[in-house]
């Protein structure tokens, strides 16, 4: 049991002391459709925070409780370190993408790299519109792991992802470099233009591509090609157009089909 805090209404909502568990408070729930942003403290209730439309920001050097984070399709949450020189350890528990949401990471633009720290990103559900993850300015945000349930795919946007703006993972997420649900897009807040690449130093980025199968790696494809043998993951760009005239193994597991209809193999 315990008490929710809900907070609703058109207008911006600012939290500036901590939120705590004094009076069997447990839990907090916005579904406004401006902005609600918590702006200071460690804030302790224990249950799940619940963002079901609006934008609840977590800004400043403030803290959620290491509690589930359950964005719901429209909403989103986003973590912001404008006014945080160093950034946080511990900012929330794991972020549950419901799809259409968003999680938006902004970094200091003024200063030296931020670095902030949570527990995990879960993709929590697909839909027509997919989970989104966004990156701007300069800053490292870790979490412990990235998860999917229900067979979800998200899409990492942003022009400065994977360079001064880094979202790593504890637990490296990918297959042979790649990120086999995943999607990458250079455009912040885009839909996601091709496969999603991880390393450990520069995080999620766009994947190092080639134009052949022969020439193996990371293949995105125009025309058909007959080459054969192992490459890492498969993009496919046009319609009517075959990849491979035989057995092919792809590395990742990653198949990437961004219009019309194609065919992998010979027919």
């Amino acid at each position: 049991g315990g008490r929710l805090f809900a907070i609703s209404g058109s207008g911006n909502v600012t939290i500036n002391g901590a939120v705590t568990g004094g009076n069997n408070l447990n839990s907090l729930a916005y579904s406004g459709s401006g902005t609600l942003t918590i702006a200071a403290g460690t804030n302790t209730y224990t249950g799940a925070t619940t963002v079901t439309s609006g934008n609840m920001v977590v800004a400043g050097t403030a803290t959620l409780a290491s509690t589930a984070i359950n964005v719901s399709a429209g909403a989103k949450f986003s973590l912001d370190d404008t006014n945080n020189a160093t950034g946080t350890a511990g900012r929330f528990g794991t972020v549950n993408l419901a799809g259409g949401s968003t999680l938006a990471f902004i970094g200091n633009a003024s200063f030296s790299p931020t670095a902030d720290t949570a527990t995990g990103l879960n993709f929590a559900q697909s839909s027509s519109t997919l989970p989104s993850v966004t990156a701007a300015n300069n800053g490292t945000l870790t979490f412990t792991s990235l998860t999917r349930t229900d067979h979800s795919t998200g899409v990492f946007s942003g022009s400065a992802l994977g360079g001064t703006a880094k979202i790593l993972f504890t637990t490296d997420p990918s297959v042979s470099g790649i990120i086999p649900f995943a999607l990458f897009d250079s455009t912040l807040g885009g839909g996601g233009t091709g496969l999603a690449a991880y390393d450990g130093t520069n995080g999620v980025r766009a994947a190092v591509t080639t134009g052949s199968i022969g020439a193996a790696g990371n293949v995105v494809l125009t025309a058909s090609d007959a080459g054969t043998g192992t490459i890492n993951s498969l993009q496919i760009n046009g319609t009517g157009i075959t990849a491979g005239s035989g057995a092919m193994t792809i590395s990742s597991g990653a198949i990437m089909n961004t219009v019309g209809s194609n065919t992998i193999g010979a027919a």
